[in-house]
C-alpha cells in the first residue's frame, strides 16, 4: 500500500511541477491526490511505528540490535526458541 501511495505522490507531484502544462481541473485533482497520498502515508507511518513499539514491545529493539528475549521469540516465532506452539 505504501508503494502505491508513493507512486501517486510522485505522479501527482510531477503534474504540480509543471502547472502551465495542465488545466485547472487536472491541477486540482493532482493537489487532492498529492495531499491524500501524503496524509495516508503519514498515517501508515504512525501506525507502523506504534505497532513496532507500543503494541508489540521488544520488536523495535529486535530490529535495531538484532536480539530479542526468549519470551518474545517463543511468542512470535516458536521455532526459534525450539518449542512448538500450536495455535
Amino acid at each position: 500500500m505504501q508503494s502505491l501511495l508513493g507512486v501517486v505522490f510522485v505522479v501527482s507531484g510531477g503534474l504540480l511541477w509543471f502547472p502551465e502544462s495542465f488545466s485547472a481541473g487536472w491541477l486540482n485533482t493532482a493537489r487532492l491526490l498529492h495531499y491524500s497520498a501524503t496524509l495516508g502515508g503519514g498515517l501508515f507511518l504512525i501506525v507502523h511505528v506504534y505497532l513496532g513499539t507500543v503494541a508489540y514491545p521488544g520488536t523495535a529493539r529486535g530490529m535495531i540490535e538484532g536480539k530479542v528475549t526468549p519470551a518474545w521469540a517463543k511468542l512470535h516465532h516458536s521455532r526459534w526458541s525450539g518449542d512448538r506452539v500450536d495455535r
